[in-house]
């Protein structure tokens, strides 16, 4: 009976939008709290970043975070928010407007999809946020998808102006090579690079194009790539 309960509550968190908004800021509030945790990322990623950040510290760098998602959970870039870092972070799910507002102020968040080419599609939510997007969800609530303007990465880059790019960080479910590919201006400019990536097929295409655009592979961490620009200076990659 008590599983029944727990398991009810939470269907009701994850299907009235209300609950959702609720559970989004507890959880983001907890992580706040938790001064000593030493990394939110999925599998420790931030923490390898923090300390190329801190090797290389320049208070005018800045992070952009595609597929973004929850400010503090499975966030490659919190921690380097709560080390004076800011910059621009991206997810096509407007639900998550609110939460970034309130617990990541120095941060520009903008709510539309990212994708190779400018288009509108399909998103479609999930019980997990994380599993929401483009493709085919796990999780997905039929007849809960609704049409989102997409643009490549490389237009957000007006927003930078001059400031260096310290990491780029993309996370867009099963789409992120095709991302990658319209953020070749960026990449140009970034220093550091975390992808994720599906299954071996899709992670030695990302590797030849990130290899392409001038990137070394720093780490693998779980399902995500970490590469790291092997020169100085910019280098626009090359086309595919």
């Amino acid at each position: 009976m008590k599983y029944k309960l727990r398991s009810l509550a939470v269907d009701i968190l994850k299907r009235f939008r209300f609950a959702r908004k609720a559970r989004r800021s507890m959880l983001a509030a907890r992580d706040v709290s938790r001064l000593r945790q030493a990394s939110f990322s999925q599998h420790g990623e931030d923490r390898l970043l923090l300390a190329k950040l801190q090797q290389e510290p320049d208070p005018q760098s800045v992070y952009m975070d595609i597929g973004a998602n929850h400010p503090t959970r499975l966030s490659n870039t919190y921690l380097l928010y709560r080390h004076g870092l800011s910059g621009i972070c991206v997810d096509a799910n407007r639900e998550f407007r609110g939460v970034w507002r309130q617990f990541r102020p120095r941060d520009t968040f903008l709510c539309f999809g990212v994708s190779e080419a400018p288009g509108i599609f399909s998103f479609r939510r999930a019980d997990a946020d994380a599993f929401a997007g483009f493709g085919a969800a796990r999780g997905a609530w039929p007849g809960m998808d609704e049409w989102v303007p997409c643009l490549p990465v490389d237009c957000l880059l007006p927003l930078l102006g001059t400031r260096p790019l310290f990491l780029l960080s993309v996370d867009v479910e099963g789409l992120n090579l095709s991302v990658l590919k319209g953020a070749r201006q960026t990449l140009a400019r970034a220093r550091y690079v975390v992808v994720e990536f599906d299954h071996d097929e899709d992670r030695q295409a990302i590797l030849d194009f990130l290899g392409a655009s001038g990137f070394k592979l720093m780490a693998q961490c779980g399902c995500n790539l970490v590469m790291e620009r092997q020169q100085s200076g910019t280098r626009i990659p090359a086309s595919s």
